[in-house]
């Protein structure tokens, strides 16, 4: 059963435990990510990037993606998101932009794949009338499956060693 109403003071999302054939999935919830957290969400981040996105980037590219996540005026303008089992942070979603572009999506890899990127789009976008991602790809980003569309022409722009 998934609950989208606030539970406590700090979930907003919640997932039940649940039996599927012999797995035993974990309940998660999802809030949003404290100032004192946002450095275990911000290592979250780098890991999952280092292991699915960086093999594809130069190591310029890499680079600033290190440097964005460690910049101070960026993050400022973030809103984090996080997915939690229990107190371990298993996913991380930030918007920009009065919550209308998702600037930073990861789940760590061994929870991939069981609806919490889904749940974590869904409560980043729920206040919002529209929501943009930037991806070359969007069939890689999952949101395809779940009937997300493209509104326009990819243009590709480079810099800083980064396609964007």
């Amino acid at each position: 059963m998934v609950q989208l109403n606030k539970l406590n003071d700090r979930a907003i999302h919640a997932r039940s435990v649940r039996l599927v054939g012999n797995e035993l999935y974990m309940d998660y919830s999802i809030r949003k990510i404290e100032e004192n957290e946002r450095e275990n969400a911000l290592d979250l981040v780098w890991n999952v990037f280092r292991e699915y996105e960086a093999p594809d980037y130069s190591d310029e590219g890499v680079g600033e993606f290190y440097k964005s996540i460690h910049d101070e005026n960026y993050l400022s303008k973030l809103c984090l998101y996080g997915a939690f089992i229990s107190e371990t942070l298993i996913g991380v979603i930030a918007t920009r932009s009065e919550g209308t572009h998702i600037a930073l999506f990861f789940v760590d890899g061994r929870h991939q794949g069981k609806g919490i990127g889904k749940a974590l789009f869904q409560t980043a976008a729920a206040d919002s009338k529209f929501i943009t991602l930037r991806s070359p790809d969007l069939s890689q980003t999952g949101l395809y499956r779940h009937r997300y569309r493209t509104i326009g022409e990819w243009s590709e722009i480079y810099s800083y060693g980064v396609y964007f």
